[in-house]
């Protein structure tokens, strides 16, 4: 057999035989046509999805990140809540009393830093607030607590404590009458302690 093409090759494709003309979709020669192209849609749905829950535990942790530590407001490891009820039960135990029990005043004077202002005070006035409170009762009520944040530092948070003293005499129980402190709080050997004691607007 001879071929008509330069350098005696076969061409590429046989010659269609004569008379019959290609059909639609019909192939002929060596070569098949490429596979049809597959799907990618499950692919791009799959990375869709893997994406949707990386981004899901990337929220969940900062959120509770956030929440973990909105419970700690300082370095000290206390929050907020603590140093405010710490200081609202110090004025309760250092103004509720009766004749008879007067561990509260005792408790008070435990709660404060050693070598405090607060400490030397309330030892001072011990043996006279004592001797007064024998012939009297006296129950506090704290209304509310807040942080001064203008004056408040790293190692000293100052409380704002309102609250109310009612006292009952052989005459009976007297008005309420209220007070503001402001209870300066600190950390002492991993305990909060009561350093300062200041009267507000009276």
């Amino acid at each position: 057999m001879t071929y008509d093409n330069a350098g005696g090759q076969p061409p590429p494709f046989p010659p269609m035989p004569p008379g019959q003309p290609m059909q639609p979709g019909q192939t002929w020669g060596p070569y098949a046509p490429p596979p049809p192209r597959r799907s990618r849609t499950g692919l791009i749905i799959g990375i869709v999805l893997a994406a949707v829950v990386v981004v899901a535990l990337v929220a969940g942790g900062v959120i509770w990140a956030v929440l973990a530590a909105s419970g700690n407001d300082d370095e000290s490891g206390f929050s907020d809540k603590e140093y405010t009820e710490f200081a609202g039960q110090f004025v309760t135990d250092f103004s509720t009393s009766t004749p008879t029990d007067q561990s509260g005043y005792e408790r008070a004077i435990a709660s404060t830093c050693r070598g405090s202002s607060a400490r030397t005070g309330l030892e001072n006035a011990r043996e006279t607030t004592l001797q007064l409170r024998k012939q009297i009762a006296a129950s506090a009520q704290v209304q509310r607590t807040a942080i001064d944040s203008e004056n408040r530092t790293p190692d000293a948070v100052p409380v704002i404590v309102v609250f109310t003293v009612t006292q009952t005499t052989s005459s009976g129980p007297t008005p309420k009458v209220p007070f503001t402190m402001e209870i300066t709080v600190e950390q002492e050997n991993s305990d909060l302690c009561v350093a300062k004691v200041d009267r507000v607007g009276q």
